[in-house]
C-alpha cells in the first residue's frame, strides 16, 4: 500500500518511529519531523519546552504539502490527523521493543537517529521498562479514534520485517 504526501508515523517506545520516517523521508523526497525534536529541548536531557513554542512549530510543519511527522503527543495528534492523509502505526512485539531499549541504554543512545534531542540517553531507568511493559498502550482499542478520521488511509505494520517489506515496495514504487 503506497502512503500518501502527509504521513503521521505512531507507535510504541522503539517501535521504529524515527527509523522508518527517516527511511520513507528519503524514499520519497519528504521532510521528516520527530516530534521529540519539538516537544523537548534540544540536548537537555529530556526537558519538556514550552507547549506554545511546540504547538507553533508543529502546526507550521503541516501547513507543509507532503511531511512525515513520527510520535504521538495526543495533545498535537487531532491537528495533526485532520492534516494529514495516511497514518502508518507500528505494532512491533513488546519484547522486541524492550530489548531495543535496552540496547539503546546499553549504547548511551548513541544509535538513535534522532539523537540530536535529548543529548545522552540517561534516562533509562527501570520505571521506563514497567511503562513499556505495563503502562503503555498500542493495541488496536487504543487507535479507536482515527475513525474520527475517515479521510486517513490506514497502513499497520506488526513486525521489524513488515517494516521493511513496506519500505522496499515504497522505494520500489518511487
Amino acid at each position: 500500500m503506497k502512503p500518501g504526501k502527509r504521513i503521521c508515523i505512531l507507535g510504541g517506545t522503539c517501535s521504529g518511529k524515527s527509523t522508518l520516517a527517516i527511511q520513507l523521508g528519503d524514499a520519497l523526497g519528504y521532510k521528516v519531523l520527530h516530534m521529540d525534536w519539538i516537544y523537548y529541548i534540544p540536548n537537555n536531557n529530556w526537558v519538556r519546552a514550552l507547549p506554545e513554542i511546540t504547538g507553533k512549530k508543529h502546526d507550521e510543519f503541516i501547513r507543509q504539502n507532503s511531511w512525515i511527522i513520527d510520535g504521538t503527543y495526543r495533545e498535537y495528534l487531532p491537528k495533526r490527523l485532520a492534516a494529514a492523509d495516511t497514518v502508518i502505526i507500528l505494532r512491533a512485539p513488546k519484547i522486541i521493543r524492550l530489548w531495543r531499549f535496552f540496547i539503546r541504554g546499553r549504547n548511551n543512545g548513541k544509535n538513535r537517529v534522532d539523537k540530536s534531542v535529548g543529548g545522552e540517553f540517561k534516562d533509562f531507568t527501570w520505571a521506563h521498562v514497567w511503562w513499556i511493559l505495563f503502562k503503555e498502550r498500542h493495541r488496536k482499542k487504543d487507535y479507536i479514534f482515527l475513525k474520527d478520521y475517515p479521510h486517513l488511509k490506514i497502513i499497520i505494520l506488526h513486525s521489524f520485517r513488515e517494516m521493511e517489506s513496506f519500505l522496499e515496495s515504497v522505494q520500489t514504487a518511487a
